[in-house]
């Protein structure tokens, strides 16, 4: 495994990149391996090599939350959190979108890894080869539950996008329904 960056990197720049002369910290970028999907970056984050998401490896750190504060939260977390050595600071982080969710899922459910298939939660092994139960596995607290996408449904906003992670699927659900938050940083968004 080699990171791009190996801990959180300071920036010291002359009125460039917003700084005004200021240090500022950025997180540490993603890590690479050329034979796994997900690589444990060693500082509480997962890279996803397909996607370039970068994950937090303690997917229930956050808990469940209605759609509002499951943003807020996933939008507050920040280096001392969830076991996170990476140098993120607030608004480092945010919930994964819809497309990146399908993206994530997409190897899983070819494999058929859902509770009704393979086997839940609907996530590959690191290799990206075999079902997620089937190992191993950098992340930590994945369970077959729902979890919340920061996209709402156009046609509806009270509506917003959710992946399952027990039988697979991307659907919506009322914003006002409690699901799991697992945060990503990086991505296209």
């Amino acid at each position: 495994m080699r990171q791009l960056d190996s801990s959180a990197a300071l920036i010291h720049a002359a009125g460039t990149n917003g700084t005004n002369g200021q240090d500022a910290t950025r997180p540490a970028g993603p890590c690479f391996d050329d034979t796994h999907r997900y690589v444990d970056c060693g500082n509480g984050t997962v890279t996803d090599m397909v996607t370039g998401l970068i994950w937090l490896k303690q997917a229930d750190c956050l808990g469940a939350a209605r759609y509002a504060a499951a943003n807020q939260a996933a939008a507050g977390l920040k280096n001392g959190d969830c076991g996170l050595t990476d140098g993120s600071s607030p608004g480092d982080w945010r919930l994964p979108t819809k497309e990146e969710w399908v993206a994530t899922k997409a190897a899983a459910a070819d494999l058929g890894c859902t509770l009704g298939g393979s086997g839940g939660p609907t996530l590959t092994n690191d290799a990206g080869t075999a079902c997620f139960n089937s190992g191993p596995s950098s992340f930590a607290g994945v369970a077959p539950v729902i979890h919340w996408s920061n996209s709402s449904l156009d046609v509806n906003p009270l509506y917003g996008w959710t992946a399952s992670f027990n039988f697979g699927g991307i659907g919506t659900s009322d914003k006002n329904r409690d699901f799991a938050i697992w945060p990503v940083r990086g991505g296209a968004r």
